[in-house]
């Protein structure tokens, strides 16, 4: 199972990466991308001229799938702590947070890191051409209301195995 997250998480980075580096290709001919350049940038000879500009894009992006990847990863170790029968444990409460914290966190950076980028990646461009694009789709509201959940979860889990010691 563990190989097949990985090939999944690995997959989505080699997209991402491959969607900045051969937007046209993989835009036009695949419809696949990832954040920016598949949201925001709908003329990609215009805005991504620059090598350093793609490597910003591909960099930041590549980190929020990798804060994503974390929480994943998280949910798989706490599936490995309950097939161990260890259904209320600390190490199951701190698994839990751990996912919460990558959802969060990706949720967040998602926010903030678009227009940041955008605006970043259209900074060559004269004044009049600068983008600054903010979005908040319902992906966002489900990682942030999961992430809660699991906040929750967390604490109740470990109030019940304090009070069972």
């Amino acid at each position: 199972m563990s190989k097949i997250l990985l090939l999944i998480i690995l997959l989505m980075i080699i997209i991402n990466i491959l969607s900045w580096y051969i937007l046209k290709i993989m835009l036009n001919t695949y419809g696949l991308g990832l954040f920016a350049t598949q949201r925001v940038i709908n003329n990609p000879s215009m805005i991504l001229t620059d090598s350093g500009q793609m490597s910003l894009g591909m960099f930041v992006t590549t980190l929020l799938l990798l804060s994503l990847a974390f929480g994943m990863f998280a949910l798989y170790r706490l599936f490995g702590i309950y097939r161990q029968g260890q259904y209320f444990s600390l190490g199951a409460a701190q698994q839990l947070n751990l996912a919460a914290a990558g959802f969060l966190l990706w949720a967040i950076a998602y926010i903030v890191c678009e227009p940041a980028l955008t605006y970043l990646l259209t900074l060559t461009l004269p004044k009049a051409k600068h983008i600054i694009s903010h979005g908040y789709s319902t992906g966002h509201g489900v990682a942030l209301l999961l992430s809660s959940a699991l906040v929750v979860s967390a604490r109740v889990l470990r109030h019940a195995c304090s009070s069972n010691s």
